[in-house]
């Protein structure tokens, strides 16, 4: 945020709040009303540098939906809802889970391609890989004739 708007919470006034007084009885739909009058405080805070998992702890344990985020002054940089924090926690499994499953994928791959290559290397027992005039490897089973060119035939 920038300096300007830090400052130290006094009070919080959430998106649930606003329907509740606007039903009271007595109120004309807000007007007249003050905030000092109406604001939640204390503001349940936590600092910058707290670990996510302590601040959902944290918001858990006193049933709170928002918490203004406090530099080591105890001036607001930001808040963190409920809502927010739910959406990054799953992000962050949903990523764990999908790089998971991807690494597992990719190890029955491999299994899967080395149980392949040799079945067909003891499909062939005799498997003998010719190297052609071009440099490129090919193989060849002793079963057949292989022509000094690296061409094998019956």
């Amino acid at each position: 945020m920038p300096w300007r708007w830090r400052l130290r919470a006094v009070g919080i006034l959430t998106e649930r709040d606003v329907p509740r007084l606007l039903a009271e009885e007595g109120r004309d739909r807000g007007q007249g009303i003050r905030f000092r009058d109406v604001m939640q405080f204390p503001v349940h805070g936590g600092r910058d540098d707290t670990p996510v998992s302590e601040v959902a702890r944290l918001m858990r344990q006193r049933q709170l939906r928002h918490l203004a985020v406090l530099d080591d002054q105890g001036l607001v940089l930001g808040m963190v809802t409920l809502h927010s924090l739910m959406e990054r926690l799953s992000a962050n499994l949903l990523q764990e889970e999908l790089g998971h499953q991807t690494e597992t994928r990719i190890r029955e791959l491999t299994r899967a391609a080395k149980d392949r290559l040799q079945s067909i290397l003891d499909a062939i027992p005799d498997l003998i890989w010719l190297k052609d005039p071009h440099g490129s490897t090919r193989p060849c089973c002793g079963e057949f004739e292989c022509s000094g060119e690296g061409l094998c035939t019956l």
